[in-house]
């Protein structure tokens, strides 16, 4: 994708706001990359906005009921977070709070690799834990405590409540 291309799409993407979460995953890592790389961070704060609605968007929402809704979150937020320039920690930091508040929702810190809740749909159960594993990669979240829940996630796409992975 040319500079140009990335542009017209970033900036179309930041006009239109928050519409979804399967659109925030989408959209927002190449937003992130094109304001990192072209455009001297010109517009940052209205990622930080977009996030910021996507998680009060999440925080209204239960993993037994929106569990594909919040897998989404998470993915977007574990692809976005490492592009975003050191430069800008408070905006890193925004970011990989929003991520451990979403995973503190459905794994228990206390107990690594317990969750709080039951995952039976594969598809988001996969895509929780590559979350969880880019997140371990990114050194958004410790590895020795997320590490292997993400990958008995990614692997298996479920896991039930209380069980440790």
């Amino acid at each position: 994708m040319t500079e140009q291309e990335m542009a017209v799409l970033a900036g179309q993407y930041l006009e239109e706001g928050f519409t979804s979460m399967a659109d925030l995953k989408e959209k927002m890592p190449l937003c992130i990359r094109y304001e990192t790389k072209y455009n001297g961070k010109e517009r940052y704060n209205r990622i930080q906005e977009i996030f910021k609605e996507a998680g009060k968007k999440a925080a209204d929402m239960d993993f037994s009921q929106n569990i594909g809704e919040l897998a989404d979150y998470m993915a977007a937020l574990a692809e976005s977070c490492p592009l975003v320039d050191e430069e800008v920690f408070d905006h890193y930091k925004n970011l990989e709070t929003a991520f451990k508040d979403t995973l503190h929702r459905l794994a228990d810190p206390k107990k690594p690799g317990h969750l709080k809740v039951s995952i039976s749909d594969r598809e988001a159960g996969r895509k929780i834990g590559k979350a969880i594993v880019e997140a371990c990669d990114a050194g958004m979240i410790l590895e020795e405590k997320y590490r292997s829940l993400g990958e008995q996630l990614e692997r298996n796409g479920f896991c039930t409540e209380g069980e440790e992975a």
